[in-house]
């Protein structure tokens, strides 16, 4: 009889992966962003790329140079991940307009998500640029993010995000993020 609960339960378990696994698959229905930057970050890890960042905020800046490891790169590109179309809850949200170079996704005038466009520039067949557009605005705050990403040879070399922060009853941050990748 123990046993019996036993196969029940590990069963149940085999069931609920595959499920999560399916579904994870299905909404893949735009860009996958989120496998571009994991390939990135094995990439980026593998060949010790050096990362020169440059932090910009009202006016200070700061910069550092450093040898990410695959966590400092996963670190690094957690801001990237937020312009995922990818999420269960924006299917169906954009409108698709492609040629023979590029992929621009646009949102639809009647769902509200923060991020607005995203486009994929693939002259060679290779994505060598995305840029995108992230804006939420709550009754507490507003946030914007600009983002472009550089890629030479499947390899991302440079990524800026630009953007401000204006929360009630404060002053509005204004930010740019740059990142320069080199070998």
């Amino acid at each position: 009889m123990k046993n019996f609960f036993l196969s029940v339960i590990v069963l149940m378990l085999l069931l609920a992966c595959g499920e999560n696994r399916q579904s994870a698959v299905a909404l893949k229905v735009y860009f996958d962003l989120d496998s571009l930057l994991d390939r990135q970050v094995e990439i980026l890890s593998k060949k010790e790329a050096i990362l020169t960042k440059r932090v910009e905020m009202d006016g200070q800046k700061e910069t550092l140079a450093q040898q990410p490891d695959s966590a400092q790169w996963e670190s690094e590109f957690v801001i990237i991940r937020d312009f995922n179309l990818n999420k269960s809850h924006y299917v169906g949200a954009y409108g698709t307009t492609s040629g023979s170079d590029y992929i621009k996704y646009t949102l639809e005038d009647d769902i509200n998500a923060p991020v607005k466009v995203f486009e994929v520039f693939r002259p060679e067949g290779q994505v060598e640029r995305i840029v995108s557009n992230y804006y939420e605005d709550k009754s507490i705050y507003q946030h914007r993010r600009n983002l472009e990403l550089t890629f030479e040879n499947g390899q991302l070399s440079a990524y800026q995000i630009k953007g401000f922060q204006k929360m009630i009853l404060k002053d509005t941050i204004q930010y740019t993020i740059s990142g320069k990748i080199t070998q």
